[in-house]
């Protein structure tokens, strides 16, 4: 009977690592679209500096809005 529940044990196992590596793989091909996204268009590549780099282009204006600080 050892036997089975050790057969039991080992296909929960791998049905785990499975799932882990299903996930994995969903992760790597949503990081492909985003590599391949930010090599080949502009659009993607300019929202990008703009969020992160905070850049603007000629003639825009740059508005940082500051929640208010909470008295206490």
């Amino acid at each position: 009977m050892n036997g089975y529940k050790d057969w039991e044990e080992a296909q929960r196992v791998e049905a785990s690592y499975q799932q882990t590596l299903r996930g994995l793989e969903n992760r790597r091909d949503e990081l492909k679209e985003r590599v391949e996204l930010l090599k080949n268009d502009t659009l993607t590549k300019e929202r990008l500096v703009r969020k992160r780099l905070g850049f603007v282009k000629p003639g825009e204006i740059k508005f940082k809005v500051v929640k208010p600080i909470q008295p206490d």
